[in-house]
């Protein structure tokens, strides 16, 4: 469109500051962009965004893919949370929705500041008002006025019978896998800086 109104000088201009902000961020991602650059690539105020996504400003955005945590490649994601969610139905739970939290989506310990490491865990968030009510009818401890456990334990596992599912999913990443339920996606989102497990 600048050509065509005669602006070619500033075409070339443009044209060439793309080429560069392409450059750098193949050299140095997202995160490791400063000035200009990282101004012209991410929004000035935080918001939420999407199905999958974190939030705007959190470091997991300096990744390669906003849309997967820390640790795993994207095709890795998709079978994590295919079996995921394949688990939670054979569970009983076909209304659940799982929802990554913790240093997998920040890039650090929310408690000690310690960057995501090999042997870090995954913390993920169940939602769904099946999953609040078996935790309430189990006798599983509720936080927060009723609307979320804490991290589930060996025990509360087998009671809401997502034991072996948590083992299965520890033994295929390498990594401990940690629960914790909560009756709505809004109250896991609202609460940590949070990533939707896609479905599909």
């Amino acid at each position: 469109m600048l050509r065509q109104q005669g602006c070619d000088a500033l075409a070339d201009l443009y044209a060439e500051t793309a080429e560069e902000l392409t450059q750098q961020i193949a050299l140095v991602g997202i995160g490791g962009l400063t000035g200009w650059r990282r101004a012209a690539v991410e929004p000035e105020t935080s918001s939420r965004f999407g199905p999958g996504a974190a939030h705007a400003n959190d470091p997991a955005l300096s990744g390669t893919n906003p849309y997967t945590p820390r640790g795993f490649s994207a095709s890795g994601y998709r079978e994590f949370t295919q079996e995921l969610y394949a688990g939670l139905r054979a569970a009983g739970y076909n209304d659940s929705t799982a929802i990554f939290q913790g240093s997998s989506v920040t890039g650090q310990s929310f408690k000690t500041g310690e960057a995501f490491r090999p042997d870090s865990d995954y913390d993920i968030a169940l939602a769904g008002t099946d999953l609040i009510e078996q935790a309430k009818k189990a006798g599983i401890g509720l936080r927060s006025g009723g609307t979320r456990t804490g991290p589930l334990r060996d025990i509360d596992l087998r009671k809401m019978r997502l034991s072996a599912l948590a083992e299965a999913l520890s033994e295929k990443v390498g990594r401990d896998v940690n629960f914790m339920i909560y009756n709505s996606v809004e109250g896991a989102t609202g609460r940590a800086p949070s990533m939707i497990a896609p479905r599909k």
